[in-house]
């Protein structure tokens, strides 16, 4: 059964909680394949764009900040994101 649950502020949500993103809008997110994670990509505030991959443990309620293989992409938000397989790809923003 499908239920809300109210998430714990960064201090109280674990004693390792190193990893917490920057709040931000206009990001984009996709749950992983084989996972109970959600995947957010870039997004800006009135300050800084980011292009930074993390997810979130739907399970463990942790962030991780992932490191990309290869050229990323500049940073960006308003774009949109789109899973295939194992892989997310980013259009526009």
């Amino acid at each position: 059964t499908a239920a809300w649950r109210m998430l714990l502020p960064h201090t109280a949500q674990a004693a390792d909680a190193s990893v917490w993103p920057d709040g931000r809008h206009g990001h984009s997110a996709i749950t992983h394949n084989s996972s109970s994670e959600v995947v957010i990509f870039g997004g800006t505030t009135d300050d800084r764009d980011f292009n930074d991959v993390l997810s979130f443990s739907v399970g463990t309620r942790q962030w991780t900040l992932h490191e990309s293989t290869g050229a990323s992409p500049s940073p960006r938000f308003d774009h949109a994101p789109c899973r295939a397989a194992e892989s997310m790809y980013i259009f526009g923003g």
